[in-house]
């Protein structure tokens, strides 16, 4: 069984260093077009994914409509790396393509949400936006990462559309992101859609997290409400300066290098208090010596990325960050025995770390370049914070419920201990009345005696300026 293990190991490490080899693009022998007139009747953005004609460094539009022969076809999104076996290099993108004539003369836009490269792109020849600056050098060039949307008017159902694309700097260069086009305002309305619902997501997250925080200060709740609404903080805020760029439409002037920072050290941060929170939860089974190794580890990292520049901290990043994957085996074993313990908490970490490891793998390999699937970790986190958030409810309301039936049971005994000592005090005032009675009385005929007389006539003295007195003597009463 524990070969079985170690040859599954061996098959997931070989997978994250696995990379794959380069894309031949094929010699053009026609303009490439790509048909989306069938795709606007059934996806009001449907995207320009397709054939699209790929030459070397920087070719003006002019250029490309009278040298297509020295193109080449290639199926974009591409990335560098395929197509130039480096990650660094400069090129140029060009297609036709066809919209429904009655799309023409109508304003249409294209979305490009953002490439891991500077870009210009055209529409029929005429500049329309860049982001960062192209060049074919990496003094020239300067990479920037930020979503964009192109507005234009096409004149006939047959548009050209030119992507010129550099970078000497990011872990990943090409032509890698999706671009969309649909009507203006269905373009609008998609991408202001998603940057609702992210941003609804990172208030919620947020509020949760000051919540749980708010219940952790107080220390009869322990560290874990305290740590857990820390990792649900960490993780809105890297959603903040993630895709799709929700800082962008707050802080339109925010430097993309800091916010990338930004994205990455929430990143180190999320998962330290992640693997903190398991810690806490995991009834002794994690080594203090293991999770005080990946706390520093997780710190070193987080400095290097606020000190160097994004070329030089994201490669550190996503070689140190393969230790991801033992970390979260290791959480999943530990929260299996946890389980085993009859920990409720061991329970819902147990199903959010399976959802949250399944999307970080794939947003990982997204990171390289090996994969081109939607970014999935912060909807996976954010339904795993819901799924920990339902049950340290629980815990908490079994908690508080438990609490107050303690506090009724001590208020009904307070409630009869008094009433005792009422009873007890009344029972030894009467006992003390009848005391005194008998003190003071004689006991054959039930007059008061001569104790009482000196009592009585000590009182007298002490409130009378004058009185007189009468003595009588019964010699021999009996």
């Amino acid at each position: 069984m524990k070969n079985i293990h170690i040859k599954i190991l061996m098959v997931i490490f070989s997978l994250m260093i696995w990379s794959p080899t380069t894309t031949e693009a094929k010699q053009q022998t026609e303009i490439p077009e790509i048909n989306i007139q069938d795709n606007f009747n059934g996806d009001r953005t449907p995207s320009l994914d397709g054939k699209w004609s790929y030459f070397e460094g920087i070719v003006t539009p002019e250029q490309i409509k009278y040298n297509w022969e020295k193109g080449a076809v290639v199926n974009v999104p591409i990335k560098f790396k395929d197509l130039l076996g480096s990650n660094d290099g400069t090129a140029t993108f060009a297609t036709y393509i066809n919209i429904p004539s009655s799309k023409v003369g109508k304003m249409l836009a294209i979305n490009i949400p953002y490439e891991y490269s500077a870009y210009r792109f055209y529409v029929d020849g005429y500049f329309e936006t860049s982001v960062g600056e192209v060049g074919n050098n990496r003094e020239m060039h300067k990479s920037e990462v930020a979503p964009s949307i192109v507005y234009f008017t096409p004149k006939s159902t047959k548009v050209f559309l030119t992507m010129q694309i550099s970078n000497f700097d990011l872990v990943r260069g090409g032509f890698v992101e999706k671009i969309y086009i649909g009507d203006a305002e269905d373009v609008v309305h998609a991408s202001s859609t998603e940057v609702f619902w992210n941003s609804f997501l990172i208030g919620c997250i947020m509020i949760i997290g000051i919540f749980t925080i708010s219940i952790g200060i107080y220390k009869g709740y322990g560290k874990v409400f305290l740590i857990f609404g820390l990792f649900c903080m960490s993780i809105a805020s890297r959603a903040l300066f993630g895709v799709p760029f929700v800082y962008a439409k707050l802080w339109p002037d925010y430097p993309w290098e800091w916010a990338m920072k930004l994205e990455y050290f929430f990143t180190c941060l999320a998962t330290y208090f992640f693997v903190y929170l398991i810690y806490l939860i995991s009834n002794g089974y994690f080594k203090k010596w293991i999770f005080v190794i990946i706390s520093v580890i997780i710190w070193l990292l987080s400095t290097v990325i606020l000190a160097a520049k994004p070329e030089v901290f994201q490669s550190v990043f996503f070689t140190v960050y393969t230790i991801a994957l033992p970390i979260f085996l290791y959480s999943a074993w530990i929260l299996c025995k946890s389980v085993k313990a009859k920990n409720s908490l061991a329970i819902s970490n147990g199903i959010g770390v399976i959802i949250v490891f399944i999307a970080v793998i794939i947003d990982f390999f997204n990171g390289l370049g090996w994969t081109n699937l939607p970014p999935l970790s912060f909807f996976a986190t954010a339904l795993y914070v819901l799924i920990q958030l339902i049950f340290l409810s629980r815990q908490f309301a079994k908690e508080v419920t438990g609490r107050i039936r303690l506090n009724g049971k001590l208020q009904e005994l307070n409630s009869n201990l008094d009433e005792k000592i009422y009873l007890r005090t009344k029972e030894l005032e009467e006992a003390n009345e009848k005391l005194q009675h008998v003190a003071n009385r004689d006991a054959l005929t039930g007059i008061y005696n001569r104790q009482y007389f000196n009592e009585f006539m000590a009182n007298t003295f002490v409130e009378a300026n004058t009185f007189n007195i009468c003595s009588v003597e019964f010699p021999h009463l009996l």
